[in-house]
Order: structure tokens, then C-alpha cells, then sequence
């Protein structure tokens, strides 16, 4: 799977609509486009090409469009652009973890254990910002988000 498969880069392009920061001048729409990418691969890591018609497969390629149009609308500058998209994949990462874990314990697949910790969901004031032990997490995510900046 690259972009040009999910329609990005060579037309597929992830307009904003807000207004221009200085910052946006430093991000070409090849990189917005391989960052799009790079959110759906870590929501859908390995489709098999028939996927790529579904179209739920649609809807999310547009769900990280509209993901990536809005952190980059939200972020004041380049690292916390790149900061917000690996926040919000971290996020998506544990909210897919945890519904997986979910339908396995009602499968009967996994056992449910009572002393173990459930990640803690970051409500209220401090929502978005980092939770105690997810830094490494975080760091990796930075980490692939900025492999392929030019």
C-alpha cells in the first residue's frame, strides 16, 4: 500500500480551509499526503488489496484527512503538528486495543482481570495531553511520523 493507492499526492490533495501560519509555508502537500498515509496505516496496517475497494476503506482514508486538516489547522508550528498527529494516533491505537479487548472478553476469548489496571481515558481539562507511561509510545509515533520528512 503507498499513498497513490489511497488516493493521495497527485490530485488527492488535503486542503485547509483556516487561515495560512507561518509554519504551513514549510509543509508541501506531498508530506501532508504521506502523513495522511501514515494514519491509515496505523489504523489499517496490512489491507489486503481487495480492501482497498471496501467502502469502509473510503471512510477512513477520509476520517485521516480530516484528522490530519484538523491538527494541522489546530498546531501552532511544525513539531506540534507532528506532536498532535502522534497524540491522536496513540489514541485511536488504544481506543482499537481496548474495543479489541472488549469483544474478546465478551467472546469468552481473553479473561477478564480484575487487578489489572485499565488504561486511564484523559478526560476533562487535561484532555490531550500526554498520560503518565505513554511516552514511549508517543515517542515512537514522532519517531515514524518524521521518517520520511524531507
Amino acid at each position: 500500500m503507498n499513498p497513490e493507492m489511497l488516493g493521495l499526492g497527485s490530485g488527492g490533495s488535503v486542503l485547509s480551509g483556516g487561515s495560512q501560519k507561518q509554519w504551513h509555508g514549510e509543509v508541501t502537500q506531498d508530506l501532508r499526503d504521506r502523513l495522511v498515509y501514515k494514519l491509515v496505516q496505523a489504523i489499517f496496517p496490512t489491507p489486503d488489496p481487495a480492501a482497498l475497494r471496501d467502502q469502509r476503506f473510503g471512510n477512513l482514508v477520509a476520517y485521516a484527512r480530516k484528522v490530519e486538516g484538523d491538527m494541522y489547522e489546530l498546531a501552532n508550528s511544525r513539531d506540534e503538528y507532528y506532536h498532535l498527529l502522534a497524540v491522536k494516533i496513540y489514541k485511536i491505537l488504544k481506543e482499537l486495543e481496548e474495543k479489541r479487548r472488549t469483544r474478546l472478553q465478551k467472546q469468552n476469548m481473553i479473561p477478564s482481570a480484575p487487578g489489572m489496571p485499565q488504561a486511564p481515558m484523559n478526560q476533562g481539562p487535561n484532555m490531550g495531553q500526554p498520560q503518565p507511561g505513554m511516552s514511549a509510545m508517543l515517542e515512537n509515533c514522532l519517531e515514524k511520523l518524521r521518517l520520511e520528512d524531507p
